[in-house]
């Protein structure tokens, strides 16, 4: 202390104003340099962890994307295969599509005269399977098969229906009957080996 005494006014100004100063320099150095470069360190990690949050989040959503086509592709597929027939050879495919018509034709009260495989025709990967079924029905029994068959999870088309009536003329009370050709095609699905 005595040699702040000796010091005159003005150089314990300096002094004060020196000591001051270090001590806001050393306060800078030791305290506010740190938390500042912490605090950017921080700001441009959460810049990074959102720009990393964007993409996950983008990148979940790409994946739920390719999942809901996934499941509509699979979805669709497996219509695919259940519309369609499956068999090692043309003629068990058509013997399938053949006991399907007997089937949906006894279900409707008829009773089949003939069926007979057709030339069958190749379309992208699926072969049309035509069988030609010949019977004698009314026409409340010919409208329940063709409703059968319409109604069946397999595509079956009616391509080609020739109807005649057996008789000239029919009698107001008596049903008429009618003869009917029909050509049924349903699908056989090819996969390329």
């Amino acid at each position: 202390m005595t040699m702040l005494e000796n010091l005159t006014q003005r150089d314990r100004k300096v002094l004060l104003y020196g000591a001051t100063a270090a001590l806001i320099i050393l306060l800078y150095s030791v305290v506010m340099e740190p938390l500042w470069k912490s605090y950017l360190g921080f700001k441009s990690e959460a810049f990074r962890s959102a720009d990393m949050v964007q993409r996950y989040r983008t990148l979940i959503e790409s994946a739920q994307a390719r999942e809901k086509q996934r499941m509509n592709l699979e979805s669709e597929f497996n219509s695919l295969v259940s519309a369609c027939f499956f068999a090692d050879t043309e003629a068990l495919a058509t013997g399938q599509l053949a006991q399907l018509v007997r089937d949906k034709a006894l279900s409707a009260g008829l009773a089949l005269k003939s069926s007979k495989p057709e030339k069958a025709e190749f379309v992208d990967g699926f072969q049309l399977l035509n069988l030609s079924v010949t019977f004698d029905s009314s026409l409340a029994s010919l409208a329940r098969f063709v409703t059968e068959i319409q109604n069946d999870p397999k595509e079956i088309v009616i391509r080609k229906v020739k109807l005649t009536s057996q008789k000239e003329r029919y009698a107001d009370a008596t049903p008429e009957t009618l003869s009917a050709k029909l050509l049924i095609t349903g699908l056989r699905f090819m996969p390329k080996k």
